[in-house]
């Protein structure tokens, strides 16, 4: 039967069951429920059609780049000289799905949903949802396509979570924040200029590593040395060998480094005992007032060409869809606010250390994908230095859509600059970088620093097991099964995942120990969950994954691979208004739930299935002898 009117349902709850059968029910970010069954599901429609969904999507914004308006094409009228282009830089180009750009997901989703509707015939469409720029979207397709639409608002009952008070800040314009956040920045790291510049100047090594002044570990701060979680052992094995190395450093402020004045008696510190081996300094170490009159002059320059720029009717579509609404608020981040004006600065601060130091043979930064690293390679090239690489350091998720970038077309390569070669860090990053179609003679295969603590807490893991089964021969208690629970940073994901468990508290067995693990930044309170009994803990995830059971995780945190490498049954939550960005996605071990019923019956397979305690081997390379890492410097 030939469905003809839809109702797009985007809001809390469930609509009323459908007893039309001429009524299809899409259900935009949930799973259709059970009875429903004229609906469909858009997560899951966007899931069975990923790969198709995602490289048309990097497709388009690379069509937008090189789109000709005013005679040159978009990505030409934000060069600006020196080596520097904003567009690389741009919000639309890096593409952070899951936290600043997150409407992409309703991108990703709306492709989906009209390559449906052209298959059908639809006379009408009603969408509940609060999501304006959605509605506006669908209300212009719909017109060009003579289908009917109405706007259904929710009321507080039905309210989506997207429906926030706007902040005063919105009405402030672009411009305006951006010169105020400048100003901002200049008087909090002003302590941080000159630090270890001499230092830096007078270094003999030949070799630069580009990194986070954050993730440090808290004795190192105190003793001077330099310790950091990205890096693991690499700089004292280095050292070690006789391999001197420079450090550039991006500041970060945090619990532990608070301010610019602490973070630069630590940078003196480390340099004081490690000037033989290693040269520390950070990017802000370069500020002075020549690089802030740059940085004014040319970010002036960019926002004339900006706003000269009229784009709202140029862009191409994406697919037939007119999805301008969608991304204006990027857009004018990008080249107007904040974010361009802190592109800008990056790229001259790098260009200050870089013509202040000799001839560097060979680089490596920590690769995300982010603006600041497109100036950096701006910046380092158009000084002539050697090999710069990029260093994958974490997991390189399917719908991490930083890491996909359009591959071929027209000008491609000059569009958005790219490391000489990828230093990914096993078997599982090299796999989803081959499938993508990323030339394998680009790829450097490397240990994964930062997860080498795998080996060490798996052998305290079975050791554990080990005491523990003896000890229950001869205890008449029943064994307590322990369920680690690890929670993300986004107040809509964590509670949604604490909500499944807390729906299903009475159903849970006594003899089960919940420990939650909150991410720092978001911190859960008992008193939210009172069905729920489970404690808070604040100890290392290395710790804890010692002695935990299960793992039940966010769908975001990469520290599910850490339990699943230490072959710990592994259940993740599927928030469904997001799209799947678990690094276990198509992991066939692994359980995914999207609700409170789906989770309780996970934790029951889990719980009657036979366990194992064999290392997986099939994600990161995990050589504490760091073989492969020497073989890159000894080559030099």
């Amino acid at each position: 039967m030939s469905h003809r009117n839809l109702l797009i349902w985007d809001a809390e709850g469930n609509p009323k069951c459908n007893q039309n059968l001429d009524r299809f029910t899409i259900f935009w970010s949930s799973p259709s429920p059970d009875g429903y069954y004229n609906s469909i599901s858009i997560p899951e429609l966007v899931e069975s059609n990923a790969d198709e969904l995602r490289m048309r999507y990097v497709s388009w914004i690379h069509e937008v780049g090189a789109t000709i308006i005013q005679n040159k094409k978009v990505i030409d009228h934000f060069s600006l000289g020196s080596g520097l282009n904003i567009w690389s830089t741009s919000l639309l180009v890096e593409k952070c799905n899951f936290t600043k750009s997150t409407y992409i997901t309703d991108l990703i989703k709306l492709m989906a949903l009209i390559d449906w509707i052209l298959n059908r015939k639809i006379n009408s469409i009603r969408v509940m949802s609060s999501n304006k720029s959605l509605v506006k979207v669908l209300k212009n397709w719909c017109l060009e396509n003579n289908i009917n639409i109405e706007w259904l608002k929710p009321g507080p009952k039905f309210l989506s979570p997207k429906s926030k008070k706007i902040p005063i800040s919105k009405f402030v314009p672009h411009p305006i924040k951006a010169l105020l956040w400048f100003g901002k920045y200049i008087a909090l790291r002003w302590g941080l200029s000159g630090v270890g510049v001499r230092n830096w100047e007078t270094s003999g090594s030949e070799i630069t590593f580009i990194s986070y002044l954050f993730n440090i570990n808290k004795s190192s701060i105190v003793s001077g040395e330099f310790e950091s979680s990205y890096w693991g052992p690499l700089p004292e094995i280095m050292a070690d060998k006789n391999l001197k190395s420079n450090w550039l450093h991006l500041y970060i402020e945090d619990s532990l480094m608070s301010s610019a004045r602490v973070a630069s008696k630590y940078i003196e510190k480390i340099n004081s005992k490690n000037k033989d081996k290693q040269i520390h300094v950070t990017v802000d170490s370069f500020l002075s007032l020549r690089v802030v009159a740059k940085t004014l002059l040319d970010w002036l320059n960019l926002l004339r060409r900006g706003i000269g720029l009229k784009i709202a009717n140029q862009i191409p579509r994406l697919g037939s869809v007119d999805v301008y609404p969608f991304f204006q608020e990027d857009w004018k981040r990008s080249f107007f606010g904040a974010d361009s004006i802190n592109n800008v600065l990056n790229f001259h601060l790098f260009h200050e250390a870089f013509s202040r130091i000799k001839h560097q043979k060979l680089a490596f930064y920590l690769l995300e994908n982010q603006g600041w690293e497109r100036v950096l390679l701006n910046a380092w090239r158009s000084l002539g230095h050697g090999e710069i690489n990029g260093y994958a350091h974490a997991t390189i998720r399917f719908w991490d859509l930083r890491y996909f970038n359009d591959l071929g077309g027209d000008g491609a390569e000059n569009i958005i600059p790219a490391p000489d070669k990828l230093a990914v860090n096993g078997p599982e990053a090299k796999r989803i970088c081959l499938e993508y179609g990323f030339p394998e003679s680009k790829l450097l295969e490397v240990e994964a620093l930062r997860y080498l603590y795998i080996n060490r807490a798996f052998r305290r893991r079975k050791e554990f097991k080990a005491a523990q089964a003896d000890s229950f021969l001869f205890a008449s208690s029943q064994k307590k099964i322990r369920v680690l629970v690890l929670t993300d940073y986004t107040e809509s994901q964590t509670r949604l995942q604490m909500g499944f468990l807390n729906r299903i508290a009475p159903q849970l067995s006594s003899n089960l120990s919940i420990i939650v693990k909150p991410h720092p930044g978001y911190l859960i309170s008992l008193i939210e969950y009172p069905r729920l009994k489970f404690t808070l803990a604040d100890a290392p995830l290395s710790e804890l994954l010692i002695t935990a059971d299960v793992v039940y995780a966010s769908s975001m945190t990469s520290a599910a691979v850490d339990a699943y490498c230490m072959n710990i049954p592994v259940i993740v939550v599927l928030d469904q208004a997001t799209l799947n960005l678990s690094p276990l996605r198509n992991f066939q071990d692994v359980k995914f739930v999207r609700s409170s019923q789906e989770l309780l019956s996970a934790l029951h397979l889990v719980f009657d299935t036979p366990k194992s305690y064999r290392m997986q081997n099939a994600i990161f390379n995990l050589d504490d002898n760091l073989q492969k890492w020497s073989e890159i410097f000894f080559k030099i």
